[in-house]
């Protein structure tokens, strides 16, 4: 089985890729997602779904572990951190790669 697991960001998403054979875990990759802070909103998120769809298209995940938000004090950078997050679910869901929180 290979698991993507998904840090979501407006400015960085960090993805990894292990693959579980047996009671066996082994890395395969991983990296980081930057976002230019000169491109529009929607541009950002387009690029972090693009991203995301060749790295699922790349290693062909069966499940993605994707990170719920936690409690955060500035609304406006919840609300971005939301939206990352969305675009994280999407990419998976809309390929058939089943996503856990």
């Amino acid at each position: 089985m290979i698991i993507l697991g998904i840090d979501p960001g407006l400015q960085r998403t960090g993805w990894g890729v292990i693959s579980f054979v047996g009671n066996h875990l082994r890395h395969v990759e991983n990296g980081v997602i930057k976002s230019d802070t000169s491109l529009s909103m929607g541009q950002r998120l387009v690029k972090i779904e693009h991203h995301l769809a060749q790295i699922i298209t790349t290693y062909n995940p069966s499940i993605a572990a994707i990170e719920q938000i936690f409690s955060n004090k500035d609304a406006v950078a919840t609300i971005k951190l939301a939206q990352a997050r969305a675009i994280a679910l999407f990419a998976c869901e809309s390929r058939g790669v089943n996503t856990f929180e």
